[in-house]
């Protein structure tokens, strides 16, 4: 588990370079040869995208989500863990791959 999450955490490093390349030949072929290509910003969208969702993905696993835990100050010493433990079940819940599938 720990070498795939190696791997994912590669691939919004490519998706960011094969972003960079798309926009470049957009831009070259566009300027120089007056002839834009269609596919290429359909293809940079799509590939943020998906370097959006791995990315949210990582954020979960390593615990690296923004959090507003203000008003889990507020509650007992006692009461937080169990508040804290409630919210990551919804957390993965509602990030699973399973939440974005048609139903």
């Amino acid at each position: 588990m720990e070498r795939l999450n190696k791997i994912i955490e590669i691939v919004p490093i490519m998706g960011l370079f094969f972003i960079f390349i798309t926009v470049l030949l957009q831009v070259v072929f566009r300027s120089l040869f007056f002839f834009p290509l269609s596919w290429s910003d359909e293809a940079a969208r799509i590939s943020h995208l998906w370097i959006v969702f791995i990315g949210a993905y990582l954020a979960l696993t390593m615990d690296q989500h923004v959090k507003v835990d203000y008003f889990m100050s507020f509650l007992p010493k006692k009461l937080q863990p169990w508040l804290e433990m409630f919210i990551n079940l919804i957390e993965r819940k509602e990030l699973s791959p399973r939440s974005f599938a048609p139903s």
